[in-house]
């Protein structure tokens, strides 16, 4: 096939034709880059993004949101283009090095797309953006129970996509007070969570990650490399990924450093702005000195030093953060035990007092019976 003599009707339509009916609901962005995709997949020297812009603009004439990322003097063709390529470079890397890697579920790269919109968007709850610490908060339970979500849907996990969270369990995670917890999940699940039924949320609810918009889509759009790697759970090769792992880590909770540090990090893993990061550009120059100071950097030995530092003894040689995390769940477990044996306890009497009630109504049927005879 010759770029010369190429047809749009008889050599693009069928290629490109079903990529972009099957994005029809997508946003435009999506839409675009999956037709970059397939072509830059393709392999075709004839097929190329230059054409498939061509073809784009003559078959996409009804969808303005389409005609004006194609359009002439668009500025978002070229970084789309750099991301599609940058995507397929990505996953024929990852082919050429093991082709016994299993694929992540359809499931689990919409999950991880979701997680990654969200942490690359501004906190935005009721229409309002959400900063310091509380934006901190949301994006630190989101990543948690997006994590888990991920973990789920792993081929050994249990499929579940709205595990129920619970400000206790999410506490015990982060190492927050009980009605901190409460307050961020709160406001997580303004943000980016869904509630799955009308369980209360002190007491634990079924929360999934909500559909994208605005600005979350966006920031996945630009970031299918760490989709892709994030549905593996591929923390080795993929620094961002590692980061975001990193969420719950105890050092973060229980030791020298917090959640703000994690979020630095994550807004220097994802090239995000302080402003989408909901913090002022002078907390985040101290957040990287003190994370610089600790040796703490996205990268290969990210995890390995984050052990090292939540091993060692905390203030005034106090207990390290992985004993301090160990106790806090040790104890969960033992309210979570104890609440259990007075829930079992309570049944059984009412299930006595159920019984005995019976018996004294049969009597007392049996008695007049007697009486009438």
């Amino acid at each position: 096939m010759s770029t010369k003599t190429l047809d749009f009707t008889t050599d693009l339509d069928p290629v490109l034709g079903p990529v972009l009916y099957t994005h029809k609901h997508s946003s435009a962005r999506s839409a675009v880059l999956a037709i970059l995709v397939k072509v830059l997949a393709s392999g075709s020297p004839s097929i190329t993004p230059r054409l498939a812009r061509r073809w784009l603009a003559s078959r996409a004439v009804t969808l303005p949101d389409v005609m004006s990322i194609v359009g002439p003097h668009s500025p978002s063709w070229t970084s789309l283009v750099a991301a599609a390529r940058k995507h397929v470079l990505a996953v024929q890397s990852r082919s050429s090095l093991t082709s016994s890697t299993t694929s992540p579920s359809p499931a689990s790269i919409a999950m991880a797309r979701r997680l990654v919109g969200w942490l690359g968007s501004a906190v935005i709850v009721g229409g309002v953006e959400v900063r310091g610490t509380r934006a901190v908060g949301a994006r630190v339970a989101t990543a948690i129970q997006g994590v888990r979500i991920l973990e789920n849907l792993a081929p050994s996990g249990n499929q579940i996509d709205s595990p129920i969270l619970s400000r206790a369990e999410l506490a015990v995670r982060t190492g927050w007070s009980l009605p901190t917890s409460g307050q961020h999940l709160k406001a997580a699940i303004g943000w980016s969570m869904k509630q799955v039924g009308r369980r209360p949320v002190a007491s634990g609810q079924a929360c999934r990650l909500k559909q994208m918009r605005g600005q979350a889509t966006v920031a996945a759009d630009d970031r299918t490399e760490l989709i892709d790697a994030l549905a593996r759970m591929d923390r080795t090769t993929n620094p961002t990924v590692a980061v975001i792992l990193a969420v719950a880590h105890p050092v973060f909770s229980y030791g020298l450093l917090s959640h703000l540090h994690w979020a630095a990090l994550l807004s220097q893993a994802m090239d995000l702005d302080h402003e989408t990061l909901g913090l002022s550009q002078r907390t985040m120059k101290r957040l990287a000195r003190e994370l610089d100071r600790a040796g703490v950097h996205a990268g290969s030995h990210l995890t390995g030093r984050l052990d090292e530092l939540a091993r060692e003894l905390g203030l005034d040689d106090g207990p390290s953060a992985m004993d301090q995390y160990a106790a806090a769940r040790q104890k969960r477990a033992e309210e979570a035990a104890a609440r259990k044996a007075e829930i079992m306890a309570n049944r059984a009497k009412k299930a006595e007092a159920f019984k005995a009630g019976r018996a004294e109504s049969a009597g007392k049927t049996a008695l007049r019976r007697s009486g009438g005879e």
